[in-house]
């Protein structure tokens, strides 16, 4: 009714209130202290329903209020009072926040109710406290606190009171009790918790009233009584560490009331036996909560007879309290009080886990479980049966479902005023106060204890209680009882199977025998009452159900015979309801064995329920259809071929007359849905099957029946679920959208869940409907929790899939909803983008059609009488039929800010989102297609809405705006502003985010809030927005240090100590994240002012922050080590409160999340306390004390002590050895969002910022030359170290393990050499060395993707470390190593890249392991001759494979012409390893040569090198030609200086000598192709290398040799016809090279003679060559290339001459080259005297200056170079004179 007006008329929410009083008067006619069950449920209905569900927020607030007075009256029943505070409790719950005002004077209130005279109302009152304990946390501290003294206070009271005074001090002191039983039970629930000191205060009070005997006689059972509600409250909430220390402790609490002996204690307790029974009840409840809170979770084998023995033990002697003649024989005024004591007895043994434990008790249990079938008359009838009946079945009755599950409770309700009241401490409350009598209670435990008993009973005793039972259900059939006990008969046995069905499956009892003849006889009395004419709907179904679980427990072989036989009895039934219940419990069958076990009988079983549903009695055929439905459901595929014959069987009972009642729909809908499950994606939309099925959908519907009306919506959730092609999502979200303002939850409940299947299939189809505003109105009116959790979880998928591609629109749509107020209504801020009906569908068309369309259309849709859900002005979509200003509800704004902060991370990882200039192009190129909205362009707004809710009226909800702020520096903190250069895009909001952090940070904020903006602080100055603006900065920084200066404003006594704790934790990690950002400013030039800035701020807490890090990490290390009990004495921790066990359990990975950052913050300044001062130590390096400007002078440094170092050192290798890092992401937040680590805020720094990345950065910087003291880093730590990063190496990759090797290297470098020439630590740092170098290689063979740039430096560091390690090993253990050592570095070279410097360290590394291994074969004698040949053959195979590798790397410049400049270079490195290896290598014979004369391996080597070289230069390929004559000039120039005599130069000149020919080649070669720039290099090269040459040799005929091939190949190189730059540049360098030759006074008489012996032509050449340069034009020069003249042999060495090289020999190429030459240099005769053709030829008027040799330098660079010739090479103005002379 009241709905109906509400809707209709739109009364005010003042009349509502006018209608609740009236509701409340009807239970203020009773007596004061009277409860009246029955009116006070029905008037909690009403209340709830009928007036805070039709109330706005501001209404129900002030509905509050009223009730708030309404306790305070003096007048008020006791019945009114527990109707107002479950009303209370329902509306805390509802508004989530109250105002400090209303939470007060409700708390005043409540604390007086505390005292009232009615127990109920004391225990109401304590409940209304735990909810408002949840809406205001901080309350719970003070109720606690004042409790614990009052319960003091009352306990001296109450020992000298007498009379009413007592009376009232007595229901004071079990108000006190039970609130603080009730807060303490719900305080693990509240957000921060309780003080931990509250619990153990409440512990020790209640162990000393339930031990201590008091003064007063007449209050020691109160005591007692309220002693143990405290107990069971602790043992319900006190964490299991803190339990688990004291639990002997807590077991022998209970020695008390049940031990000793007991016929003494009853004697005792008869003389107040009431009080007694009360306390004994009480206990054992307290035993109850012990067992399933504690005992249960924890029992092991183990654990069993320390826990359970004891247990058993109280439990048997309450048994045995029970059956003793005292209290059998009790008058009946302690009926009550007995029975209760019996319920919480049968309770406690209900709890325990094995039934079979208690087994000595079974007897006793028996005896008083079978009470009521042996004396049915006597008691009443039980209640479990409809909580035992499957609730599928609930449709056949007798409790139908009706609205929602609070009217079902409603209907069930018995009531009793003598019923027991609720356990404060349990977890679920009943909807209505005292829901059965107590009568009623003992009934339904007795009968479930029975059931539990009687399942792991022999079968003798089974069947001695079925003959009990079937005695008992034939007895009295007449009576009225009889009813009640077929009712309880029914409980019983089906418990007894459910149970036995229960513990097959835990504890492994084995199945029943098939053949077994208590199956029989239970499935007799089954068949028994189905087949009774009197048996009611109940007894039916539970006998149905009861068959099902025999078809289970027995075999297929025993359920299929069961089948048969029902059957058989369906057809002969004459009894419509025995025909109903046979069809029933063959759907059971099904349901429970499972229809493909027996997909024999399917057809059979089909054909009997089609018979029966035809038949047209509706009682009969909607039991059939019922189990035609359970069939179907069971069945699955093996009914598929019934599904036609089923549907031709709906449509016909649809079109018949006879069968027109209102049940029959919903079977009908359930069956369709259920074939709709088994055909499934075979569904097909346009088939003639699906078409029928959507009609008989539509038709069931079109009557807007709840139950039909439901199945229509279960029936698209079908089709979503199997056939979601069958209709389109349109069409879907158009019919559910009335049903999302039903008035029916069922209905609501079941068309959300809808919305979420289609949200998960087709989350963007579901975006473009826009659902999103309809489901926030919704959430804003809805009250039920489980539909509240499915509209959030809707949203919040449809939040993930629209953000990548509009992410405005829910910006725009959660900042209407969390920032809606009555001004921003009025103003018209409301959503722009809301449409009400979807573009192309008018409302019109909607309301005037029953569907959609007849394709579409499955729910029948009549929008009459339906308020709109959407009306919600705040979204935009105003309804002006409502005239109340709607604004959401608190619950309502707190989820829109949590899906706000979720928003930057919803949007994906697309990088447009956060880039400002793409996002701009972007939307510029898709503007024909339709603008792309990206985040981005909408950052401002994101900012500014992030602003106003971390700065807003609601407290609660700042910390999300906070969050919300850290994570857009998170997602844009990188974001460059396009149009300002090296800005970044945030700095323009730096306002709004200093202003957000002054309020998170003020003094005043709560605990949540000032966590989050510490990370926001760390993030703000890590970030980079300030862009070094020292006064930002300043500001942040004083902000951030402010809660600093006293750690104990941060201990938070009003909450649990892991509060403050966190709290401190993040306080100091923050000012870790800002020194070492700091650090890592001051190592990059742009950002050295920021960080100079910071670390100068960051000074001036430097002795506050230093120890307190210290500390911190101290509580860490322990924590890792020791359990929390084991330190509490003897050890005092840094976090006040982390020694507790809930505590450590909260905090620990919160500080797995933190210190590493910390460890950072330490390790990047640290130095040892008792180093110089002239060193300190800076990011892990020693350096010595810079200059009085230095920054570094200013700031103080990290002294460690030993013990402090030696924390540090042992957290560094735990952290190491446990892997730490799996544990950092696991932390208990302050919210339920979690807040970003702080190891985020440096995440781009150099720093490592994981546990082991850290541990090793800090162990790097403990490694500096400052600590390697005895007292500090001694031998054997050093030693140890290094076994411990092997083995950690061992197991982890490539990053972690160059920071291993980083750690190596501080080892290496600045430990003393005592350490190093260790053998043991030698050869460990080897090991670990080499282990590196191989992972390594296998990361690149396999083509790991690693990054190589990581890898480089640590790699030559690693063979730099191997290197000078394996210098000081002895010979002997240097030749064991030289094998591996040498196949390592050939590896390296093979694999290594050209960039970086790993190939040149690799191949220094090689040649320097050949170096130590010759020089170990120089020492070895004569004798050894074996020894000698394994080393040089190894030395060979080094060689070997280098050429091997030669080989390839010109292949490879043959086959691809990528990176040829890098092959090349790697190439040349290649050269020099081979040339120098075979140049040490000795001249030992080879065995097994088959030459006469015995080949040495030096000899081979040589050869070897020589054909490497042999192949450079006649490649094809220019830039391999230049590779190789680049190594040869090197090689050369290296020679020039040394003397000649030396075995280099004679090595040297012996290469140029056997290589000259290929370099002749070369220049002749490369002049004949088209020039090109390379070309030009590699021919200025080699006239360089032929110059070198000249250079070398010695004596003035072998210098006129060598000139006879340089000058015709200058001459040559500077003729060629090429017109372009190239040309010209090899022209200019051929004239500097003979203006060169003709300068230098030890070349000018060598020149002179080989000019004059050139032929004529040669001559004019050379001048036409010099005169073009300077008229800057080229002569017309004969095509043909001049060739070399004929040559005598250069003088070789004498150590050279026995060398057998096989190489092309000079003469052999220059005879080749004299055949085709046109000259002939051997008739002198035919020229004039060499004086006066030289004065001839200096007769020409040639004048050469540098400046007129013009050509393109850019082009001829190189060519330019190679005419600087070492030391002979001349400047300009040399050259120039020299040039003048000439």
């Amino acid at each position: 009714f009241l709905q109906g007006m509400r809707l209709t008329y739109f009364h005010s929410d003042l009349e509502l209130q006018s209608f609740a009083l009236q509701a409340m008067s009807m239970v203020t006619f009773n007596s004061k202290s009277t409860i009246e069950a029955h009116s006070q449920a029905c008037v909690l209905y009403i209340l709830r329903v009928g007036i805070v569900e039709q109330m706005s927020e501001p209404a129900q607030k002030d509905f509050l209020n009223l009730l708030t007075k309404q306790l305070s009256l003096a007048d008020t029943s006791a019945s009114m009072l527990v109707v107002i505070l479950r009303t209370v409790s329902h509306l805390l719950v509802t508004l989530g926040e109250v105002c400090s005002a209303s939470c007060e004077a409700l708390e005043n209130s409540l604390v007086a109710t505390l005292s009232n005279s009615s127990m109920a109302v004391r225990v109401e009152a304590a409940l209304t406290m735990c909810v408002l304990a949840q809406v205001d946390p901080e309350c719970a501290n003070s109720l606690m606190s004042c409790g614990v003294t009052t319960l003091w206070a009352l306990r001296e009271t109450v020992a000298i009171e007498k009379g009413d005074r007592l009376r009232f001090e007595l229901d004071s002191l079990h108000g006190q009790a039970v609130m603080l039983a009730a807060l303490l039970a719900k305080s693990p629930k509240l957000p921060l918790g309780v003080p931990s000191r509250l619990p153990t205060a409440i512990f020790e009070v209640a162990k000393r009233m339930v031990s201590e005997q008091g003064r007063n006689a007449l209050s020691v059972g109160a005591e007692k009584e309220a002693g143990w509600l405290l107990i069971a409250a602790i043992v319900s909430s006190m964490p299991k560490e803190e339990l688990k220390e004291q639990e002997f402790d807590v077991i022998a609490l209970w020695t008390v009331p049940f031990g000793g002996n007991f016929e003494d204690r009853l004697r005792k307790a008869e003389d107040n036996l009431a009080a007694e029974i009360c306390v004994w009840s009480t206990a054992v409840e307290a035993l109850t909560a012990f067992v399933k809170n504690y005992v249960v979770p924890n029992l092991s084998p183990e654990k069993e007879g320390i826990l359970l023995q004891p247990i058993l033990g109280y439990l048997s002697g309450a048994l045995t309290y029970l059956s003793s003649p005292i209290l059998q024989q009790a008058p009946l005024g302690l009926r009550q009080t007995i029975d209760l004591f019996a319920v919480r007895t049968l309770t406690a043994y209900s709890a325990l886990p094995d039934p079979v434990s208690y087994k000595s008790d079974h007897s006793k249990l028996l005896a008083l479980c079978t009470n009521p079938f042996r004396d049915p008359f006597s008691w009443a009838e039980s209640s479990s049966l409809r909580q035992l009946l499957d609730n599928r079945d609930a449709s056949l009755g007798p409790w139908v479902p009706g609205r929602d599950s609070f009217e079902d409770e409603l209907r069930a309700f018995e009531g009793g005023s003598d019923g027991p009241l609720p356990c404060v401490w349990e977890n679920e409350i009943c909807v209505f106060p005292q829901p059965l009598s107590v009568a009623t209670s003992l009934v339904n435990y007795m009968l479930l204890c029975f059931g539990i008993v009687f399942a792991v009973q022999t079968d003798v005793k089974k069947l001695q209680l079925l003959d009990l039972i079937d005695s008992s259900a034939k007895y009295g059939k007449k009576q009225i009882w009889h009813g009640s006990n077929m009712t309880n008969i029914c409980v019983a046995l089906l418990a007894g199977l459910k149970c036995y069905l229960r513990l097959q499956t835990a504890l492994g009892i084995r199945s029943m025998d098939p053949e077994s003849e208590v199956l029989k006889r239970m499935q007799s009395v089954f068949q028994g009452i189905l087949a009774d004419e009197l048996s009611c709907t109940a007894h039916r179904r539970a006998a149905a159900e009861g068959i099902g679980v025999l078809a289970r427990l027995g075999s297929d072989v025993f359920a299929a015979r069961l089948m048969r036989t029902l059957l058989t009895d369906a057809e002969v039934a004459l009894n419509l309801n025995h025909k109903g219940s046979i069809a029933v419990a063959l759907g059971c069958i099904h349901r429970s064995v499972g229809g493909m076990a027996l997909s024999v009988l399917v057809p059979a079983t089909v054909q009997t329920l089609c018979t029966m549903a035809r038949d047209p009695k509706d009682s009969l055929h909607i039991w059939s259809l019922h189990s035609l439905w359970l069939t179907a459901d069971a069945a699955g595929l093996s009914y598929v071929p019934y599904v036609q014959a089923t549907m031709s069987l709906v449509m016909e009972i649809l079109l018949s007359e006879e069968h027109a009642g209102p049940e029959l729909r919903q079977s009908i809908g359930r069956l369709v849905n259920a074939i709709v499950a088994v055909i499934g994606p075979e569904l097909s939309p346009g088939s003639s099957f699906f078409i029928r099925c959507k009609s008989v959908v539509s038709e069931i519907s079109s009557r807007e029946e709840p139950a039909a009306l439901l199945e229509s919506v279960l029936f698209a959730q079908q089709l979503v679920l199997f056939a979601p092609q069958a209709v389109s999502v349109h069409a879907h979200v158009h019919t559910l959208k009335p049903t999302l303002s039903s008035r029916q939850p069922s209905l609501r409940q079941a068309a959300v869940s809808t919305l979420r299947h289609l949200a998960e299939w087709d989350p963007v189809s579901m975006g473009d409907e826009r659902i999103e505003e309809y489901l926030f109105a919704m959430l804003d009116t809805e009250t039920d929790a489980r539909i509240i959790n499915i509209v959030r979880l809707t949203l919040v998928r449809l939040l993930e899939a629209a953000c990548p591609s509009c992410p405005f629109r829910w910006l725009s749509l959660c900042r209407n909803v969390v920032l809606a107020s009555s001004t921003t209504m009025a103003a018209g801020g409301s959503f722009p983008e809301v449409e009400d009906v979807p573009s192309g569908h008018s409302q019109d068309a909607d309301n005037d059609a029953a569907f959609i369309d007849d394709d579409k259309g499955m729910i029948y849709r009549n929008n009459k009488g339906h308020q709109s859900i959407a009306s919600m002005n705040y979204l935009g979509v105003s309804d002006s039929s409502s005239k109340d200003e709607q604004l959401p509800r608190y619950q309502t704004r707190v989820f829109a800010a949590e899906c706000l902060s979720c928003l930057p991370t919803a949007v994906g990882g697309n990088s447009i989102h956060f880039n400002l200039s793409h996002a701009k192009e972007s939307v510029s190129s898709m503007k024909s297609q339709g603008t792309i909205d990206w985040l981005v362009l909408h950052l401002g707004d994101l900012v500014a809405v992030a602003y106003q809710i971390a700065t807003g009226i609601f407290e609660s909800i700042r910390p999300l705006g906070i969050m919300l702020l850290d994570t857009i520096l998170v997602k844009f903190g990188a974001t460059e502003d396009p149009d300002y250069m090296d800005h970044l895009l945030l700095e323009q909001y730096q306002a709004q985010f200093v202003s957000a952090l002054r309020t998170a940070l003020d003094s005043s904020a709560g605990p949540r809030l000032l966590d989050a903006g510490l990370h926001l602080a760390a993030r703000m100055v890590t970030s980079g927005i300030a862009n070094g603006d020292s006064g930002v900065l300043s500001r942040v920084l004083g902000l951030l240090s402010r809660p600093l200066s006293s750690l104990k404003d941060l201990q938070y006594p009003s909450y649990s100590e892991w509060v403050g704790c966190k709290v401190q934790v993040s306080l100091l990690a923050a000012h870790a994240a800002v020194k070492v950002h700091a650090y890592c400013c001051t190592k990059t030039c742009s950002a050295k002012a920021e960080g100079l800035i910071l670390l100068r701020l960051l000074d001036e807490q430097f002795s506050k922050l230093s120890h307190r890090w210290v500390g911190l990490l101290k509580d860490c290390i322990l924590l890792q080590f020791f359990s929390p009990s084991q330190l509490q004495t003897r050890y005092m921790p840094f976090l006040e409160g982390v020694l507790l066990p809930a505590v450590a359990l909260i905090i620990q990975p919160y500080l797995n999340d933190v210190w590493p950052i910390v460890l950072n913050a330490v390790a990047v300044d640290v130095g040892p306390a008792s180093i110089s001062p002239a060193f300190i130590s800076l990011g892990g390096l020693a350096i010595k004390h810079y200059a009085k400007s230095s920054l570094f002078t200013q700031m103080q440094v990290m002294a460690l002590g030993e013990t402090e170092f030696f924390q540090l050192w042992t957290l560094c290798v735990l952290a190491l050895c446990n892997n730490a890092s799996q544990t950092v992401n696991v932390f208990r937040s302050l919210n339920s969002i979690r807040i970003l680590p702080f190891a985020s805020c440096v995440g781009k720094m150099p720093v490592a910022t994981d546990s082991q990345q850290a541990a090793l950065f800090a162990l790097s910087a403990l490694c500096n030359e400052g600590f390697y003291q005895p007292h500090m880093l001694a031998e054997d730590l050093c030693y140890e170290l290094v076994k411990v990063l092997l083995f950690v190496a061992l197991k982890e990759e490539i990053p972690v393990t160059n920071s291993i090797i980083a750690v190596t290297e501080q080892v290496a470098k600045h430990s003393p050499d005592s350490y190093i020439q260790m053998e043991d630590m030698m050869q460990a740092m080897i090991e670990l060395c080499m282990y590196y170098i191989h992972q390594v290689i296998d990361s690149v063979v396999s083509r790991v993707s690693v990054t190589w740039g990581d890898m480089d430096n640590v790699l030559c560091s690693t063979l730099q470390i191997v290197g000078n390690l394996i210098a000081l090993f002895s010979a002997e253990r240097q030749i064991q190593l030289s094998l591996s050592l040498l196949y390592t570095g050939v590896k390296i070279a093979t694999v290594a890249p050209m960039a970086g410097n790993s190939l040149s360290a690799a191949m220094g590394f090689i040649t320097n392991v050949a170096n130590l291994l010759a020089k170990q074969l120089a020492d070895i004698s004569p004798q050894d001759k074996y020894r000698a040949t394994q080393q040089s053959s190894l030395l060979f195979g080094v060689v070997e494979s280098l050429a091997q590798l030669c080989t390839q790397l010109i292949t490879k410049c043959n086959k691809s012409h990528n990176n040829l400049e890098d092959v090349t270079f790697k190439l040349r490195l290649v050269l020099g390893s081979i040339v120098t290896i075979a140049k040490i290598l000795p001249e030992i014979p080879i065995k097994h040569s088959n030459e006469e004369t015995p080949l040495t391996y030096k000899d081979a080597a040589l050869k070897r090198s020589i054909g490497c070289l042999h192949s450079v230069l006649t490649d094809n390929q220019a830039l391999v030609q230049l590779a190789g004559l680049q190594y040869l000039r090197t090689l050369a120039q290296a020679s020039i200086n040394e003397q000649a005599c030396s075995e280099d130069h004679a090595w040297t000149l012996f290469l140029m000598k056997e290589l000259s020919a290929d370099i002749l080649l070369v220049v002749y070669n490369s002049i004949q192709v088209p020039l090109t720039t390379i070309i030009g290099t590699v021919v200025g090269e080699s006239l360089k290398l032929l110059l070198l040459l000249h250079s070398l040799v010695e004596g003035d005929n072998a210098q006129k040799e060598v000139l006879y091939l340089l000058l015709p190949a200058i001459i040559a190189s500077g003729s060629t016809n090429d017109r372009s730059q190239v040309g010209t540049g090899l022209e200019g360098v051929a004239v500097k090279l003979v203006t060169h030759l003709a300068s230098v006074p030890e070349s000018s008489s060598q020149f002179k003679t080989v000019l004059l012996e050139l032929p004529i032509e040669l001559q004019h050449k050379l001048q036409d060559i010099i005169r073009a340069s300077v008229a800057q034009q080229r002569p017309s020069l004969s095509l043909s290339a001049p060739m070399p003249i004929s040559a005598q042999k250069l003088a070789i060495p004498e150590k050279f001459l026995s060398t057998k090289v096989s190489v092309i020999p000079v003469n052999s190429t220059e005879a080749s080259l004299q055949q085709n030459s046109p000259m002939s240099y051997k008739n002198k005769e035919e020229n004039e005297d060499e004086g006066e053709d030289w004065d001839e030829f200096q007769s020409h008027p040639v004048s050469i200056s540098s400046d007129n040799v013009q050509y393109d330098r850019q082009d001829l660079s190189v060519v330019e170079a190679t005419c600087s010739v070492n030391s002979t090479t001349l400047d300009n103005s040399d050259m120039s004179d020299e040039e003048d002379k000439i």
